[in-house]
């Protein structure tokens, strides 16, 4: 029985140190903001009449009479936690996964008519398989793009009436600073998950 524990011990230790030499792994950890559906809101031509920030008081805020007719909201985003994975193929290709957390606050309600308020306490997650494009490989800073879709999961209070979406996050621009193992980076991002940009520390193994 000991034989076979000092076995199985030596062959995961080869294998780990294997894994170490081949350096074909990479972790990422971001932190940014904001949530898209936050973004989305505020910027959707008067369709919603989103007030960031605000003590509700909608006598002060009134605009044309379109808006009266239309739902109001008063939301807050606080920041999405990223965390992605990626396997090496080469050194202008890696593919793997990004997980998101995210959440909104706020209060949801109509100007007329007799419908509640609807407080919201939203919290997303999702889970995306994604590419990555190395575009430069210079000692100490590296540029890359990245491509990730997947669904995300909405739960609590919500603004969305879908517990389950499509998601998607668009890298057009990253960079990765520091050296080999351990490395800061940050993203440019667009899409369902976050619309405005991150930043982390990244680590290869």
């Amino acid at each position: 029985m000991n034989r076979k524990l000092i076995l199985l011990a030596g062959v995961l230790l080869s294998c780990a140190l294997q894994l170490r030499a081949q350096g074909k792994h990479e972790i990422n950890v971001f932190v940014g903001g904001y949530k898209s559906e936050f973004v989305q809101v505020d910027n959707e031509n008067g369709t919603h009449y989103n007030m960031l920030f605000d003590d509700l008081n909608i006598n002060q805020h009134i605009g044309d009479l379109y808006d009266l007719y239309e739902p109001h909201y008063s939301l807050e985003s606080g920041p999405v936690i990223t965390v992605d994975y990626h396997y090496i193929l080469n050194k202008w290709l890696r593919v793997g996964a990004q997980a998101n957390y995210g959440n909104l606050s706020g209060k949801f309600w109509y100007a007329l008519g007799n419908k509640p308020a609807k407080n919201i306490k939203e919290y997303m997650f999702s889970m995306l398989p994604e590419v990555k494009i190395n575009v430069t490989n210079w000692p100490g800073f590296r540029l890359y793009g990245k491509l990730a879709a997947g669904v995300q999961f909405n739960l609590g209070e919500r603004l969305n009436d879908s517990p389950v979406d499509f998601a998607w996050d668009v890298v057009p621009l990253g960079a990765e600073w520091g050296g080999h193992r351990i490395y800061g980076n940050a993203e440019l991002c667009f899409g369902s998950v976050i619309r405005g940009g991150r930043i982390g520390l990244g680590f290869k193994f």
